[in-house]
């Protein structure tokens, strides 16, 4: 397994706005031995060169950060990672918002895992405070019984002045055992 790693040209690709993506992409990297590159720094030549990608970007307003370049342009096998508050168990969010964003042919060829950010209102940008802010707003109008898991963190956290951080290194395990498996079946 260790020698088809060393073998397989693999790139991991982020893009991050607060930084929780980038961890992931980084830990990524290190345990798969692969390229680690910011996602302005990648062009549609340059992914045809990897015989896996695996893209990460968090969730901001239902979309995932700048996964048009794996959405819009060909590459080999293809991971992507998704980074947002919500628990990953709560899946049905997930599935919603892969389905928004990858284009069918792109979602039936890749696997996508989801990991757990966090936030931190102190370094949020304006636009993102007031999409909390509306997001608080829609969560009080609901019944506590009808509110999403992100809308109970919304509320249990917005205005905090700390960070909340669920950003752990286990997490990506069942992303790197899948790419192992998928770089052992190529036969590099």
């Amino acid at each position: 397994m260790k020698e088809a790693l060393k073998e397989a040209k693999i790139g991991v690709i982020y893009k991050s706005r607060y930084g929780t993506a980038r961890q992931y992409a980084a830990w990524i990297a290190e345990e798969l031995g692969a390229d680690l590159l910011e996602r302005s720094a990648v062009d549609a030549s340059r992914l045809a060169s990897y015989d896996l990608v695996v893209y990460g970007g968090g969730i901001y307003g239902g979309k995932i950060n700048g996964v048009d370049l794996v959405a819009n342009h060909e590459c080999g096998r293809l991971v992507i990672f998704t980074v947002g508050l919500a628990d990953p168990a709560s899946a049905e969010y997930f599935y919603e918002v892969v389905d928004t964003n990858l284009q069918e042919r792109v979602h039936k060829n890749a696997a996508v895992f989801h990991l757990r950010g966090g936030i931190d209102y102190k370094r949020l940008g304006f636009a993102h405070r007031a999409t909390m802010a509306v997001l608080r707003r829609m969560a009080l109008k609901r019944s506590p019984e009808e509110r999403s898991e992100v809308e109970r963190l919304v509320l249990e956290t917005y205005g905090s002045k700390s960070k909340i951080d669920f950003v752990r290194r286990d997490a990506i395990e069942p992303l790197v055992g899948h790419v192992k498996g998928v770089v052992a079946g190529l036969g590099v």
